[in-house]
């Protein structure tokens, strides 16, 4: 009943982050760290269908004052429990919160020690995400199957601590991924 409660409570706040992050700044368009400009971020969605204005992409969610980076490590460990039964959340959570080689595939030209510094950063606004290629980010990693050969190589259930090869699964693309920051 705990996890049941505790996942309904994780949908709801990754729902209402992603509100948030579509109707939140623009972002830079051109890096960082620099203060985001006065863009709205949210071209091409309906908030009111959870859904692209195209219709053919479902906006991912996460908490409503989640960062970028959790949004993403969220969908990352999503993933990865759904694919490998073994795996549990808060295992992977902190199994990529100690990884220190995620930041290029986020668009980093700065290395960060851990994924939770890259969370910190954002936190201080060190790092400021911009918010169509998180959108994208997500939706991609959302719809990445689990005999997707990048999944299949950022986990094993025989090394169950090693979470070096998370970073094969962020997609590539400077309007995804590698566009968030």
């Amino acid at each position: 009943m705990k996890k049941i409660i505790y996942s309904l409570c994780i949908t709801l706040l990754f729902v209402l982050g992603l509100w948030v992050t579509a109707c939140g700044e623009g972002g830079t368009e051109t890096g960082n760290p620099q203060i985001q400009d006065e863009g709205d971020g949210t071209e091409g969605d309906d908030d009111s269908t959870g859904e692209d204005s195209d219709g053919d992409q479902p906006i991912p969610v996460s908490a409503p004052d989640a960062t970028t980076a959790e949004q993403v490590l969220d969908q990352v460990c999503s993933k990865l429990t759904e694919c490998f039964t073994t795996l549990d959340d808060t295992s992977c959570e902190e199994g990529v919160l100690e990884t220190d080689n995620i930041d290029d595939d986020l668009g980093l030209d700065v290395s960060f020690e851990s994924y939770e510094a890259i969370i910190n950063a954002e936190l201080d606004g060190t790092i400021v995400p911009i918010a169509e290629a998180a959108t994208t980010c997500l939706a991609e990693l959302s719809a990445l199957s689990c005999s997707d050969p990048t999944v299949q190589s950022a986990y094993s259930s025989a090394s169950p601590a090693n979470f070096t090869n998370v970073h094969s699964m962020i997609p590539d693309g400077e309007d995804s991924c590698e566009g968030v920051y």
